[in-house]
């Protein structure tokens, strides 16, 4: 399975630790349009919680907000259709976000996985 060639060295050091996954409210909404998108981020992310739960591995999802990114800047462009909306002026940038994921990705013991 594609999951445990990505995860297969994380799992193999036989410590546990903690995978963070940076979604999106896609990972928790449907969005008219973008259904593949909604369930491709939930069933990664449950996917992975079942599959690596047995090796004391957790993972994480964090869902943030609109971010001012490209991508979302390219999709509102789009149009309605898309279901995306451009994030309102002063939106959070990624890279104001990843002190926070560190922060919440960090287990007790052991490394952390950021995706």
């Amino acid at each position: 399975m594609k999951s445990r060639t990505r995860t297969g060295k994380f799992v193999d050091t036989g410590v546990a630790g903690r995978i963070v996954i940076v979604s999106s409210m896609g990972g928790l909404l449907t969005v008219s349009g973008l259904g593949a998108y909604c369930a491709g981020k939930h069933a990664l992310a449950a996917t992975l919680r079942d599959e690596l739960a047995p090796t004391g591995i957790t993972v994480q999802t964090i869902n943030p907000g609109p971010y001012e990114t490209g991508f979302n800047d390219r999709m509102a462009d789009a149009g309605p259709a898309t279901g995306v909306m451009r994030p309102p002026p002063g939106s959070y940038r990624p890279e104001e976000r990843a002190g926070s994921v560190r922060t919440e990705g960090r287990p007790p013991n052991g490394p952390a996985m950021c995706t």
